[in-house]
């Protein structure tokens, strides 16, 4: 009997080993709208269902369903969400999934988090079947509605590495450009850290520099600045770490960034994927801990924009790629040309569902399980 109980216990900590290492996986929030769900949402904008956004996400299932059937690729099915509300699940013989449901005011997709190169892989499958049919059917995304909020896989992302939990979130806050204007400016949906209390920042600066004297695990820091730092604001952070501070399985955690707008296509989703995994290629090469700098909003549409310019230079980006992630009006702004960064080099993108390849050595992503199935088996008979 133990023996047959090892045996499976090893098979789920290969599994749990090889799914759970870098490279990052991310899950997409696309979200489309038109001038009838607004209309529909006047005077209750919270509301999640209306007979308008019910009646798009179900005709834009009935596209999918007429597609998938000509080209034979891909198959619909009926479904709900956690809230018991009507989805639709569109499923690939790959394994790769979206569905279609709905948010106040639009139709919003959910997609299976992938990693980068997967999503590169999935490029032209995105743009036609998401953004192409959403379109056919007068839904169009809106940078004014919706948001792009994007999910990062907490342990593919930061491997059990608090360290580099700390840095992300330090980083973040250092970096208040990006929520107040760069990449968005919604302070009711994904409210800067700039824009807490002064109670609150120095909460957070007493948190770190309790860890950095004493480290803790990923999830009793994000808990801890869920419960004294953002305390009652619910998930309405630029950067959510609800879903890393709950209690529960590693692969349902996530940090949400929320302070994204609505992409307009698969291609600068892409480039957000890129964006978000090279800033955590370069925090990882740091040795010592980002400094937490308290960081004022910067005043001037022109600060922001150097401010961003360090912040895509630093992390080995190419500018003139990049900067079209501002909004239209700005990309036109000249940095500060004595502002030089020195990039760095980073891997090509893994696809970490080619099993073995993917999966490193000395990745400590499952320590938490392999002690606890331990004991478990210790106690077999």
């Amino acid at each position: 009997m133990k023996s047959y109980v090892a045996r499976i216990i090893f098979a789920l900590l290969v599994l749990t080993r090889s799914s759970l290492a870098w490279p990052p996986i991310y899950g997409p929030e696309f979200t489309f709208t038109n001038g009838t769900l607004y209309a529909a949402s006047i005077g209750n904008p919270r509301a999640i269902v209306t007979e308008a956004n019910s009646a798009a996400r179900d005709r834009m299932a009935e596209v999918m369903i007429e597609l998938c059937a000509r080209r034979g690729d891909c198959t619909v099915a009926a479904t709900v969400d956690k809230y018991d509300v009507k989805t639709w699940k569109v499923s690939y013989p790959d394994g790769w999934w979206f569905q279609i449901s709905i948010d106040p005011s639009v139709v919003e997709i959910q997609a299976k988090p992938v990693t980068l190169a997967e999503f590169t892989k999935y490029r032209d499958r995105i743009q036609n079947d998401i953004f192409e049919v959403a379109e056919s059917i007068d839904l169009k995304p809106d940078k004014g509605s919706g948001g792009g909020h994007i999910h990062i896989g907490t342990q593919t992302a930061f491997e059990n590495d608090p360290k580099l939990f700390r840095n992300f979130l330090v980083d973040y806050t250092n970096h208040p450009e990006l929520a107040f204007g760069i990449l968005e400016e919604d302070f009711k949906n994904a409210l800067p850290f700039a824009k807490l209390s002064e109670d609150q920042r120095a909460a957070f600066a007493k948190l770190i520099q309790s860890f950095d004297q004493k480290p803790v695990s990923v999830e009793s820091l994000a808990r801890s600045i869920e419960t004294k730092v953002y305390r009652d604001v619910r998930k309405y952070n630029a950067v959510n770490l609800r879903r890393t501070a709950k209690y529960g399985f590693a692969r349902n955690k996530t940090v949400e960034l929320r302070a994204i707008r609505t992409q307009l296509s698969a291609d600068e989703y892409l480039l957000h994927l890129r964006l978000i995994e090279a800033r955590l290629n370069y925090l990882k090469t740091l040795k010592d801990p980002v400094p937490f700098l308290n960081s004022p909003v910067p005043r001037l549409t022109g600060e922001k924009v150097n401010a961003f310019y360090r912040y895509v230079t630093e992390s080995g980006l190419d500018w003139d790629e990049f900067k079209v992630l501002m909004p239209r009006t700005w990309q036109d702004i000249v940095p500060d040309p004595l502002i030089k960064i020195r990039p760095i080099e980073h891997p090509e993108p893994i696809d970490n569902a080619h099993g073995a390849n993917a999966v490193n050595d000395g990745n400590r992503n499952a320590n938490c399980l392999t002690r606890w199935l331990h004991r478990l088996l210790s106690r077999i008979p």
